[in-house]
């Protein structure tokens, strides 16, 4: 009945599903700062290997870093509520981006 699991293989860090019968990729990137360096350099490799085109590498670049100016963005907001005693200057709350795992 599920005889096509067997032709899956699974890794560790960006949960990597690939189906060997069809040669399809499905890719769930670990939310943290090791899976986007692990996507980087994933993306980096398959440039040079050919398997990349230059206009998707610069996509994942950009990508990368908005996520990143929204950690930093997080963490200069931390350091202010912590400056002034753990106020902040309005009623906020976290807002939720994306899934939360």
């Amino acid at each position: 009945m599920f005889a096509w699991l067997k032709n899956l293989r699974f890794t560790n860090r960006t949960k990597e599903c690939i189906t060997m019968s069809r040669k399809s990729t499905e890719v769930v990137t670990e939310q943290s700062t090791i899976g986007l360096r692990e996507t980087l350099f994933n993306e980096l490799d398959e440039l040079r290997a050919g398997r990349s085109n230059p206009q998707r590498a610069s996509a994942a670049a950009k990508l990368a870093v908005q996520i990143i100016n929204s950690a930093k963005m997080e963490i200069e907001f931390q350091r202010y509520v912590t400056a002034n005693g753990g106020t902040t200057p309005v009623n906020c709350a976290p807002v939720s981006l994306g899934r939360t795992q």
